[in-house]
């Protein structure tokens, strides 16, 4: 199997070019669980953690008004859906994405939930 390089982005820390091997163990072992892919457009995708709102992971940076937590990666989608490398030209739409303040820690949806209902 063909190693990916993707860039990956800690929480409180800048993104980072990084070459891991392209399989499920590698992707859920960077994002600390089970992975979320989600399409920023372009052909590039964002991999984090599905769990990661719930688990109380640190947040990472806001896309598009959503809150990303966790560690994540970006890679690129290939013609079949597959996940691809990316390219020279992502970088910089890359790091565009990834500047916002960062490090706070955020609350488990339900805990958020149940303060919202307690002051109601």
């Amino acid at each position: 199997m063909i190693p990916l390089k993707v860039f990956s982005k800690q929480p409180g820390k800048p993104a980072e070019p990084r070459v891991i091997p392209n399989d499920l163990k590698s992707l859920q072992d960077v994002v600390d669980g089970p992975i979320e892919i989600v399409s920023l457009g372009s052909g590039i995708l964002l991999i984090c953690n599905g769990e990661g709102k719930l688990a109380g992971m640190d947040l990472n940076f806001v896309y598009q008004g959503e809150m990303i937590v966790g560690p994540v990666l970006f890679a690129r989608r290939g013609r079949n859906g597959e996940l691809i490398s990316l390219n020279h030209s992502d970088i910089t739409f890359i790091r565009k994405i990834c500047e916002v303040k960062y490090g706070r820690k955020i609350l488990p949806c339900l805990r958020k939930e149940k303060l919202f209902q307690q002051r109601v």
